[in-house]
């Protein structure tokens, strides 16, 4: 199942038995890792030799040998590739461009399996300017729990020492305040992931996010894949071409689901996160002179939920007559307001090819 999904990264190794795979370095000297393990203080050695489960183990080895040549902000090298590369997918190619376009990814990070994360960044290696993580000392239900990534930890560390690429900024934002006020004690956990989600935009703007870069906000186990990646790095998309709108920004994937290990993916069902949207279109990123916010449902209109006639979908806007230029998105809005446009791989599964992957309640073993 997984070499028919071609899962990046994951698919090189036998997940459930930890095995080394076939095409690993023909000159990998087992002699020589263990004498390099005993002696290297990195924290993702550390974790390997922490790590009791033997495919997690396996995966951290091979995610300190995993080097694709594709990074973010390389010089356009190749263009009848990046071409073929964007006709998979129904884009054009303008080979004026010489550079590729910046991704900035945010999540909310918990109790996520080393294995999706590992995975994930695999995935993404190189590709992702800025990793945002924000992690709470509450879950959804606003109980306490105990932080899995504090400073100076080794969780931390590890998420931190390159393992989304050398070049890639990766932060972790800690969310401690409880919302107050609320009258619907029903939604109080998913409003909380929201306010945590605004964080993500906040390390972005540290990390110098611009009009022309894109954001994706996804959970930690939802991944576009690295094909899909360059080419939304290069290709001459309409939703990230200057002068937007905003109305409908989304660009989302067509996602295959992975329920419990890479060994088993559902064939009738697919998944429509992640999503991707230009800089221009997101708060506090594009002009807010120019898109006038619409109302939400708490903080006196400015968090939450965006209300109705304001942008939950894209014809949504009843209450903002003759609007022309809608509002900027936040990043709760890109789970839960409808406005984009789906792509597959129009060159697999009868044009109808998955461009995204969702690792869903992965198991640490199977007996």
């Amino acid at each position: 199942c997984v070499y028919t999904a071609n899962l990046y990264f994951v698919h090189r190794f036998d997940f459930q038995q930890g095995m080394v795979p076939k095409d690993f370095p023909s000159s990998y000297d087992h002699s020589i890792q263990k004498k390099a393990e005993e002696e290297d203080s990195s924290p993702l050695d550390k974790l390997i030799r922490q790590t009791k489960t033997p495919s997690v183990r396996t995966l951290l080895s091979l995610l300190k040998y995993h080097a694709p040549t594709e990074t973010f902000g390389e010089d356009i090298q190749d263009a009848e590739a990046e071409r073929a590369r964007c006709h998979r997918y129904g884009f054009q190619y303008n080979m004026t461009d010489k550079k590729r376009r910046r991704v900035f990814w945010g999540s909310i990070i918990a109790d996520d399996s080393w294995h999706t994360i590992a995975a994930h960044a695999a995935e993404a290696y190189g590709l992702y300017h800025t990793v945002a993580l924000v992690e709470s000392n509450t879950t959804l239900q606003l109980t306490q729990r105990d932080l899995r990534f504090p400073p100076n930890s080794l969780n931390r560390n590890v998420l931190q020492s390159g393992i989304f690429g050398p070049n890639s900024n990766v932060s972790v934002e800690l969310y401690v305040d409880a919302p107050e006020g609320l009258v619907d004690k029903s939604r109080d956990g998913l409003l909380r992931e929201q306010l945590q989600r605004e964080l993500i935009l906040q390390q972005w703007k540290q990390n110098g996010m611009k009009q022309n870069d894109i954001g994706i906000v996804s959970d930690v186990d939802e991944m576009f894949t690295r094909d899909f990646l360059l080419a939304a790095m290069t290709c001459d998309i309409p939703a990230f071409q200057p002068g937007q709108d905003c109305r409908s920004p989304k660009v989302i994937a067509k996602t295959l689901v992975f329920e419990s290990s890479p060994e088993c993916f559902t064939d009738e069902r697919s998944w429509y996160h992640p999503d991707m949207i230009l800089g221009e279109c997101l708060d506090t990123i594009g002009d807010s002179t120019l898109h006038k916010p619409g109302e939400r449902d708490y903080k006196n209109g400015t968090l939450g939920d965006r209300k109705e006639g304001y942008g939950q979908h894209a014809n949504d806007y009843a209450m903002m007559p003759n609007t022309t230029m809608f509002p900027l998105w936040k990043p709760a809005d890109f789970r839960v307001a409808a406005g984009g446009n789906m792509f597959s791989d129009r060159l697999v599964g009868q044009g109808n090819g998955y461009t995204g992957y969702h690792l869903q309640n992965f198991f640490e073993s199977i007996p």
